[in-house]
């Protein structure tokens, strides 16, 4: 009997102990993801904390006891993967819960082709609980070929039957105004209405017709702005040019390690281009 409560009595220690350094674990794997580092960084954590604990708890009655505490905290490279999934997975059942729980819901969707030239779709979700409005980003799917109203159509309807929305929830969509959202026939919407049974509101993204007046409105700024970036494109497009005019910022002491870049997807740049351009001015005339 003794030996036999000894041991239930380690084993509560053992689990009170084990859950201690699994919450830690998995409060370091949430800063690693917030942080976008590798999974590998957990070894590096705790081989820091290792290095400085005697120092930092040198005047701790249970300094070991601490040391003790850090060395048995579970974070290898493998774990901190698994405790991300996890958190992610919580992350995701919580979103599902409360988008289910909401009357209503309106989607906001964006497609565009990124740097590998690969067709990316950004669904995104507004909706309320309780008397908080909330705006979640609910899927990011590839368009693997065509990217026609009928392929967004299907993707879309994917994304929300994996996070088991119902479709008949959605009471408006906001796009960017392209032909294959907006089709009369075979744009997005008019295939979405057709899925789910009624007529649903209508909305242009106010940052894309943002866009259109910029690029319609600022035409006499054309001239102005194709010597900026043709300028910017020789010096920080190639590599050689550009590890030049980084030194020689350096040398001088400018407040700045290079120039930003532009092009018409990322036109909110655009302003943040020319007002560095003009910061760099002098620098750049004696680097040409």
């Amino acid at each position: 009997m003794k030996d036999r409560n000894k041991q239930s009595t380690s084993m509560i220690k053992y689990a009170g102990k084990n859950c201690h350094t699994s919450a830690a674990s998995y409060s370091a794997a949430n800063v690693i993801a917030r942080h976008s580092k590798p999974f590998q960084e957990g070894e590096f954590l705790k081989e820091a904390w290792l290095a400085f604990a005697p120092s930092l708890f040198d005047d701790f009655d249970n300094k070991d006891k601490i040391i003790q505490r850090i060395k048995d905290t579970p974070l290898s490279r493998n774990t901190i993967k698994e405790r991300i999934l996890k958190l992610a997975g919580n992350v995701t059942d919580q979103q599902k819960i409360d988008i289910n729980s909401a009357p209503f819901i309106s989607l906001c969707l964006d497609e565009s082709t990124d740097v590998t030239k690969s067709a990316r779709l950004a669904v995104f979700a507004r909706y309320c609980v309780g008397n908080v409005i909330k705006e979640e980003l609910i899927a990011i799917t590839s368009l693997l070929t065509a990217t026609k109203g009928t392929d967004i159509c299907t993707a879309v309807k994917n994304s929300l039957d994996e996070k088991e929305i119902d479709l008949k929830k959605n009471v408006s969509v906001t796009t960017d105004g392209a032909p294959s959202m907006v089709g009369k026939k075979n744009g997005f919407i008019s295939l979405f209405q057709t899925d789910v049974g009624y007529s649903i509101l209508e909305f242009h993204c106010i940052i894309h017709q943002q866009t259109l007046c910029a690029k319609s409105g600022l035409t006499s700024f054309d001239n102005v702005m194709a010597v900026v970036t043709k300028i910017i494109n020789l010096i920080s497009s190639q590599a050689l040019n550009k590890r030049k005019f980084d030194a020689f910022l350096d040398a001088v002491n400018s407040m700045y390690n290079g120039l930003l870049m532009y092009n018409n997807v990322r036109w909110l740049r655009r302003g943040n281009a020319l007002q560095r351009f003009v910061d760099c001015l002098e620098e750049i005339r004696w680097f040409l």
